[in-house]
C-alpha cells in the first residue's frame, strides 16, 4: 500500500494519511514526545560533554519531519538559533495544533528531569501560544522559538562555512541512499565549527517491524537488492546500511567518534532470519544493533 501511495503526485499528504489514521504509528501521544524530548537532551548533554560549554549558539538539525520537537526542546534549553533541513516539507498546520498541547500535559519538574536545562521563562511563553493552538500560525511560532525550517538540499548548502557548532539528526540517516549521505556528511564537515560536535542517532532496524509485529526488526536483511527494491519505495526509504557502514561514512567525510551507543536488545531475532547474500559479508556484531548513536567531532 505504501509503494502504491508513493508513486502518486501528493504522496506526503497520502502518506501523512496512512500513517496516521491507518497505521496509527504517526503518533500525537504523550509517550511519543517523550521520546523526541529525551533525544533532545542526549544531544545537549553530549555536547555539554565534549565541548564543555553549557548551550550551543547555532543547531542544525537534519530531517525535520512532521513535527519539530527537537528544535522546540533546544529552544526550550535555552538555544536561540535553530535551523532544521529537510528535502520535503511534512510539516501540517493540523498536526502541529494536534501535538503542541502535548507539552502542556508536562508539568515543570516532569520536563525538567528531561531536558535539565529547561528555561522556565521559554516554557511559559510555550504555555501562553498553545492556549489556543487552533489559532495558532505555525510559521510565527516556530519564528518565536528561534526555528527556522528549511526545505532544501543537505548536500549543498548556502550556510557559511563553520556556522554550527552543533549538527544533530533524530531515525534520519538511514532514510538516504549510501552515496547521498556521504555527499551530505561532507557538507556537514564544511558546516561544523572546529570546536564543535555532530550528535546522530540512527534507527538501524527494518521500519515495518514497527507497526507489524509479526515481523522481526531483522526481517529485511532476508531480501537481496534485486528483491528488496520491490518493497523498497520513496515514502519509507531505507538504506539497510550496518553500524561498520557509518562508522567509515563518517571517517571518510573527516570526522572521528567520540562516543557510539549501540542498542542490542533484540539479538536473539536475528537467529531467526536466513541472511541475503550481501549481508553474509558483516560480522555478527555489526548485525545486531537496531539502533547506534554516534557521537563525533571533526579531525
Amino acid at each position: 500500500m505504501q509503494g502504491a501511495l508513493a508513486a502518486l503526485p501528493a504522496r506526503a499528504h497520502f502518506n501523512y494519511i496512512a500513517q496516521r489514521y491507518l497505521t496509527r504509528s504517526l503518533e500525537t501521544g504523550k509517550k511519543a514526545i517523550q521520546r523526541r524530548l529525551v533525544w533532545a537532551g542526549k544531544h545537549l548533554a553530549s555536547f555539554q560533554t565534549y565541548t564543555g560549554r553549557d548551550v550551543p549558539t547555532h543547531v542544525l538539525e537534519l530531517g525535520t519531519g512532521w513535527f519539530p520537537t527537537v528544535p522546540i526542546a533546544l529552544w526550550l534549553s535555552g538555544v536561540d538559533h535553530i535551523t532544521t533541513i529537510d528535502i520535503v516539507d511534512l510539516k501540517r498546520v493540523d498536526y502541529f495544533r494536534a501535538v503542541l498541547p502535548v507539552f502542556l500535559s508536562y508539568t515543570h519538574e516532569e520536563l525538567v528531569s528531561l531536558l535539565p536545562r529547561l528555561q522556565v521563562d521559554r516554557f511559559t511563553h510555550l504555555r501562553d501560544l498553545a492556549v489556543h493552538p487552533e489559532r495558532l500560525n505555525m510559521d510565527e511560532t516556530l519564528a518565536a522559538f528561534g526555528i527556522r525550517p528549511l526545505i532544501a538540499d543537505a548536500v549543498a548548502t548556502q550556510f557559511e562555512s563553520a556556522s554550527f557548532d552543533l549538527i544533530v539528526s533524530n531515525t534520519t540517516f538511514e532514510h538516504i541512499p549510501r552515496a547521498t549521505l556521504a555527499a551530505i556528511l561532507r557538507e556537514f564537515a564544511r558546516l561544523l565549527s572546529a570546536d564543535g560536535i555532530m550528535s546522530h542517532l540512527i534507527d538501524i532496524s527494518d521500519h515495518y517491524s514497527h507497526f507489524d509485529k509479526s515481523i522481526t526488526p531483522y526481517n529485511y536483511l532476508r531480501y537481496d537488492e534485486s528483491l528488496w527494491r520491490w518493497f523498497n519505495n520513496a515514502a519509507l526509504y531505507q538504506n539497510r546500511l550496518r553500524v561498520s557502514d557509518y562508522r567509515v561514512l563518517h571517517t571518510d567525510a573527516g570526522f572521528t567518534a567520540l562516543e557510539q551507543t549501540d542498542t542490542t536488545d533484540h539479538a536473539d531475532a536475528l537467529l531467526t532470519i536466513v541472511l541475503a547474500h550481501p549481508f553474509l559479508q558483516y560480522t555478527h556484531a555489526d548485525l545486531i544493533p537496531t539502533r547506534t548513536w554516534i557521537i563525533s567531532s571533526k579531525v
